[in-house]
């Protein structure tokens, strides 16, 4: 099966190991974590560890894991994600009855919203896709709304199809050669997928939102390696995504030093505006930023 080996690309795995080997954890407690909701229960995450300089060890451990430090996390969550690389490979290779069942962003809300299950050798292309976040031209057009779906008129081989709610509305344009999966009259929430293709992950941050985002990206990546049976910890996707999310784009600067649209550390954003309000000025106002691996190393 050449096709599962060439799509656990080496230039992947490199950008993984750019990525997290840097990482940081520290022994102390950030004292403020932003919890991760999981089974419904809140948990701690790196992703929502309020450290600056690194990940604390109780964030990076889920609150409820080792007590003792170790100074190679990111080379170790680096290696994690290679070795259940090789094992998703060698695995799928001797497996022909296993298949991986992806889910849209808004099962976060509907458990049993699923699409089409993927071949295992699209596993690691699946996977590749998700962190590098890229556009592409297959992407699911997702609803920004919760509303009503109406169809409009059909032009330029494209599809008018209307997300209408009690006070507004949203046109999407979809070519004729797209799969809808909506129809006249289906009531729809903001989020759920209008077309086939797979959501792009900046398209759930924009419209869930930073926490959805994380849900999913990490439940996405660890569907793919549990369809042969391999364990990939979640602390390990969750080391990633804080770097993917380690920045953030300036909408009002107020009485800050920053531009609106530029991009700047997130750690150095909340410094900042912490400094402002406590001499009674106004903070700056920002967006999540999504960046993928290819524009992190």
């Amino acid at each position: 099966m050449a096709t599962i080996k060439s799509a656990t690309s080496p230039l992947f795995v490199e950008r993984i190991e750019g990525a997290l080997g840097a990482v940081r954890v520290t022994v102390a407690d950030c004292g403020a974590p932003v919890l991760l909701r999981r089974d419904g229960v809140d948990a701690r995450s790196p992703v929502g560890c309020a450290r600056h300089d690194g990940v604390c060890l109780a964030c990076y451990t889920g609150g409820d894991g080792p007590t003792t430090l170790d100074d190679n996390v990111g080379r170790a969550a680096a290696t994690g994600f290679k070795v259940a690389l090789r094992a998703f490979v060698d695995r799928a290779q001797r497996r022909t009855d296993a298949t991986i069942q992806p889910r849209w962003p808004e099962a976060l809300a509907r458990p049993d919203t699923v699409r089409a299950p993927l071949a295992l050798a699209d596993g690691p292309v699946y996977l590749a896709e998700l962190f590098e976040a890229r556009p592409s031209p297959t992407s699911a057009i997702l609803s920004d709304l919760d509303g009503e779906v109406v169809f409009g008129k059909v032009r330029r081989a494209a599809q008018l199809v209307v997300v209408r709610a009690s006070s507004y509305e949203k046109e999407y344009v979809v070519p004729l050669k797209r799969a809808l999966r909506v129809k006249a009259g289906d009531a729809v929430r903001a989020g759920e997928a209008l077309t086939d293709g797979a959501p792009l992950p900046h398209d759930v941050l924009r419209i869930l939102g930073e926490h959805a985002l994380v849900r999913w990206l990490i439940d996405e990546a660890q569907a793919i390696f549990r369809a042969v049976d391999v364990t990939l910890p979640e602390r390990h996707v969750s080391l990633l995504l804080r770097r993917m999310l380690a920045r953030v784009t300036v909408t009002e600067p107020h009485d800050t030093g920053f531009a609106a649209g530029q991009r700047v550390a997130r750690a150095d954003f909340e410094r900042e505006n912490d400094a402002l309000l406590a001499q009674g000025k106004q903070p700056a106002y920002a967006e999540p930023l999504l960046e993928g691996l290819s524009e992190l190393v």
